[in-house]
């Protein structure tokens, strides 16, 4: 009885001896296809320049993350000679917690402000300076 509550409504094969046999209608799906533009098929007149122009804005962000980073960590080792007498003396943990915060401090920060300039010129600083 049960198996008749559950297979109402469905065909059964012909010649079905078992639930194993039956057919449950499906709807038909159109299978999409994908066809590319013809301008997304050929190479564009000014791709060399494009990616001139994409490989000079990425030096540009990643020199100026370097640039960041590096200035960081001469903070953090200045900020280590200041508190140790020019090392003279051992750095305590608090110390050493602090300059190992303002030596990994500048990749988030240079982050954001990339972020703050994506949200407002859609481009990161490096793409603005190249063009």
């Amino acid at each position: 009885m049960r198996i008749a509550r559950i297979t109402r409504g469905v065909r059964r094969a012909p010649g079905a001896t078992s639930v194993r046999d039956i057919i449950v209608p499906m709807p038909s799906m159109p299978v999409p296809t994908m066809t590319l533009p013809a301008s997304r098929t050929t190479a564009a007149p000014e791709a060399p320049a494009l990616r001139g122009r994409r490989v000079r804005a990425l030096a540009l962000d990643l020199g100026t993350m370097a640039l960041a980073s590096l200035l960081a960590s001469a903070v953090a080792v200045a900020w280590l000679l200041l508190r140790t007498e020019a090392g003279a003396t051992d750095p305590g943990p608090g110390d050493s917690a602090i300059a190992f915060a303002l030596a990994l401090s500048a990749l988030p920060a240079w982050y954001a402000l990339a972020a703050l300039d994506v949200a407002e010129a859609a481009a990161t600083p490096g793409q603005r300076r190249a063009g």
